[in-house]
């Protein structure tokens, strides 16, 4: 029998010291909301240059940032993070409840933000779990 030290480990592939971490995407999309509630507070909105493919060739497009906040049918603001498409369920809840108007939800994202800071267990989790649903699955 062999002396030696086995491991599980594998050698990184060039892939995976590429992608970005999760919680740093989150972070630029948590700012350009924070940053759309402060637009929209003076009657502007925020757009975002993306490219698209139109008869097979490459265009620049500007498209308006969708807002991650509602109004409801009590006039109360509510939100629901997104980590790219899928929402985030912090707690296994689907929305949170800003208050009544826009400086609440712009309150609600800076927490989020603080919480993000301080990297808040809950919330990590959360947004580990929106990525896991992003990926494709090998069937």
């Amino acid at each position: 029998m062999l002396n030696l030290q086995f491991s599980d480990q594998t050698k990184p592939t060039a892939i995976k010291s590429r992608q970005r971490d999760p919680l740093d995407i989150f972070s630029e999309s948590l700012n350009q909301q924070i940053e759309l509630v402060k637009l929209l507070q003076e009657g502007k909105t925020l757009t975002q240059t993306k490219r698209r493919y139109v008869s097979g060739k490459r265009v620049e497009v500007d498209v308006e940032v969708r807002p991650w906040f509602w109004q409801n049918n009590d006039n109360q603001y509510l939100l629901t993070p997104r980590y790219s498409s899928q929402p985030i369920h912090i707690n296994n809840h689907r929305s949170i409840l800003c208050g009544p108007d826009l400086p609440s939800v712009a309150t609600v994202l800076e927490q989020l933000k603080q919480a993000l800071t301080d990297r808040d267990a809950t919330l990590t989790e959360a947004i580990h779990n929106a990525r896991r649903k992003t990926q494709w699955s090998k069937s």
